[in-house]
């Protein structure tokens, strides 16, 4: 019963991402051009690849059936089934800018691993899987919000936006990580 509920968390995720994707036209308004515009739309879509029943962490699942290639969600890039490495503590799942994104296997956390010291946590970004994914999608809700013009970029604003976000992902220890990833600059 447990898989079912992890399938239908990577499953939410990719169609609500999905329905986050803009209009071109809107994007076109905004005079980008077209390769611009077609990177940014193509990167809400997630193509299935292939069913998997060999995972309950719906991270795993989403890279492992999932062409998540595409994805860009404030600089956190998910890693391709291929490129999923793990040793005794982490498995690393993606990047966060030039720095890993990897998953804690004794708290199950997902975390940021200093890409210089990778037993040196930067960062804390959710209390597992299930949290990130949902803290991930509002990431990308309040990103493309922000981007199109329809809700302020004040750090005021930012500020609070951040610390919804860190209530989905299991707290306040988690602030850091939204504060950055939504370009936070205040203090």
């Amino acid at each position: 019963m447990g898989y079912i509920n992890n399938k239908m968390k990577t499953t939410e995720f990719v169609i609500k991402l999905k329905k986050l994707r803009p209009d071109a036209q809107i994007l076109r308004g905004f005079d980008f051009d077209e390769d611009f515009i077609n990177e940014y739309r193509n990167s809400f879509d997630i193509l299935k690849l292939k069913e998997s029943n060999d995972t309950l962490d719906p991270i795993l699942s989403l890279i492992r059936e999932y062409n998540v290639s595409n994805v860009d969600i404030g600089l956190v890039r998910f890693n391709n089934e291929n490129e999923v490495l793990e040793n005794n503590r982490y498995i690393y799942i993606g990047n966060f800018d030039a720095d890993y994104l990897a998953i804690d296997k004794y708290t199950n956390e997902i975390i940021v691993l200093s890409c210089e010291d990778p037993d040196h946590v930067l960062v804390k970004c959710s209390k597992d899987s299930f949290s990130f994914l949902s803290a991930l999608y509002e990431v990308a809700r309040i990103n493309n919000e922000l981007f199109l013009g329809n809700i302020s970029s004040n750090d005021k604003n930012i500020k609070e936006l951040a610390e919804s976000i860190a209530k989905v992902s299991g707290g306040d220890e988690y602030l850091d990580f939204y504060l950055l990833i939504l370009g936070y600059e205040g203090e």
